[in-house]
Formats: C-alpha cells, structure tokens, sequence
C-alpha cells in the first residue's frame, strides 16, 4: 500500500484500487454468505471510513447503482453479496457516516470525501447532508476543508501532479455562487458555528 493514497504518476494505482485488486478474487471465493460476514465486520470495525463506502459502492456497481449501466448483469444469487446484504452494508455505511459527522472535523478529514457525501445524499436523503454542510461552512476552516474534499489530483506528462475542482459537483450540496458571494454574509473568519 502506498503511504499516501495519490498515485504520483499516471500508471499508479491508488490505494482503493490496490485494496480491491486483493480483496475481491477472495470474495468469490468465500462466496456470497461468508463474503457479507466479512465485509460487514471489516466495514463495521474499520477505520478508513472513505475507503469502506467507496468498497460499498463497488458492491453497488454489480447490482446496477452508481453506474451507467442500470444492467445488475448477474442474478441476485452469483453476485458478491445479495441485494438485501447490499442494502445491510448501506446501512452500515449510512450510520458510519453520521456518527463521523457528528464532528465535522471527523468526517472532513476522511479520504474520498466528496464520495462520503454524494453516498450519504443517495443514502439518507437530499436535506440531511445540505443541513450539515450548511452547518460546516459556517467556518472558514469547514469551508476550505470541504472544498479540499471535492478538490480532483490529477497527473501530467508536463505539468507534474494537477489539481482541479468543478463547482458544478458541489451543487448537491450547496449552492456554489453563494460561496462565491459568501464574504458579503458577515461570517467571521475563525468562527466555530459548525461544531
């Protein structure tokens, strides 16, 4: 696993690739009852909170969410886990989400997370997650944090390592010409609204 979780140069792999790479070829093995033990217990007991909801979706990706493709392909029964443990390991994601945002902090220095939130969106609903980054911007620290969090490292031939950050992904969330605009709101720099 790499130290840290950017691939430094364009034949890299990031650290959820190389995780999946390892785990997945096991899965089938186990099969489908065993393999939801597994994976609910590691989700339940782990702590990289971004890497499980992103491994939750992967599993997500096979029963036709989170893809282009809405074709689950295989029947219920030869996938990795079943649609109802599916459900389950959302759930769990779902409560692990919460409990880290419970301090903004927490959840805001996770990897993955504008993935957290676009989960906890499909998950729970559209006005739960929009209330708590309400809530977190309030701060200047919360904003720079969450906009550190949809911020896309990329990789050049010329240019080295790339950032890059669409607005347009954070319309889920928050409106992005209010951020713009939210200097003329009078929120105090180093205010801690949030927590």
């Amino acid at each position: 696993m790499r130290p840290e979780d950017t691939p430094a140069g364009l034949f890299e792999f990031d650290n959820a690739t190389l995780i999946g790479r390892i785990i997945y070829p096991l899965l089938l093995v186990l099969g489908q009852a065993e393999s939801f033990k597994q994976l609910f217990e590691a989700f339940e007991k782990g702590r990289s909170l971004g890497l499980i909801v992103h491994e939750i979706s992967v599993l997500g990706q096979e029963h036709g969410k989170y893809c282009t493709s809405t074709d689950p392909g295989a029947p219920d029964n030869e996938r990795i886990v079943s649609s109802s443990e599916l459900s389950d390991l959302e759930q769990l994601g779902l409560r692990r989400i919460r409990e880290s945002a419970k301090a903004w902090s927490d959840l805001l220095s996770q990897p993955f997370v504008a993935g957290l939130l676009y989960r906890w969106r499909e998950w729970a609903g559209e006005s739960e997650v929009r209330q708590w980054v309400s809530r977190v911007i309030n701060t200047d620290e919360g904003l720079l944090r969450l906009l550190e969090g949809f911020l896309r490292v990329g990789s050049s031939s010329d240019e080295g390592r790339t950032f890059e950050m669409d607005l347009n992904d954070l319309r889920p969330f928050v409106d992005p010409i209010g951020l713009v605009n939210r200097r003329d709101t009078g929120v105090a720099a180093g205010s801690n609204a949030a927590d």
